[in-house]
């Protein structure tokens, strides 16, 4: 895995795994002007998409390195989709934060979302895939997912 920076957050992306142009997303985090779109990758074999952004939030309203406060915020993601339950979520303390993951089944996708959090700064990603390929890229995705850093 080669660990790659953008502004805001760097990452480790596996062999084939590289940045695309896309602007299809289900992301809601970059409607304000001050916030860029998101930046999507993908696998040259997979089917999936994987985007991450990093809101622009008020100091006062970034989530605390705490695993809770970011579950609350994954469960959010998806009732602001009109989902009151995800499939699974769960969230974990790091050594450098706190990270919290959900999924969702949206129409005929897959979503996966996380939250990521030291406390100062929040990073939104999220993985859109098929349904019926939502297993194909499991441990790439949430291993991406869980190499990301702060810049």
């Amino acid at each position: 895995m080669q660990r790659v920076a953008f502004e805001g957050f760097s990452l480790s992306l596996p062999d084939g795994w590289s940045d695309v142009l896309d602007d299809a997303t289900y992301s809601d985090t970059y409607a304000d002007a001050e916030q860029l779109p998101p930046q999507a990758f993908a696998s040259d074999r997979g089917p999936g998409m994987l985007y991450v952004s990093s809101p622009v939030l008020d100091p006062t309203d970034v989530p605390a390195a705490d695993p809770a406060e970011l579950e609350d915020l994954a469960r959010d993601w998806g009732a602001r989709r009109g989902i009151a339950t995800p499939l699974t979520c769960a969230g974990a303390a790091r050594p450098h934060g706190a990270i919290a993951a959900a999924t969702y089944r949206l129409g005929p996708d897959f979503v996966a979302v996380w939250f990521v959090s030291n406390g100062i700064s929040v990073l939104c990603a999220s993985y859109v895939c098929p349904w019926s390929e939502r297993d194909a890229e499991r441990d790439v995705r949430d291993a991406i997912a869980e190499s990301l850093r702060f810049t």
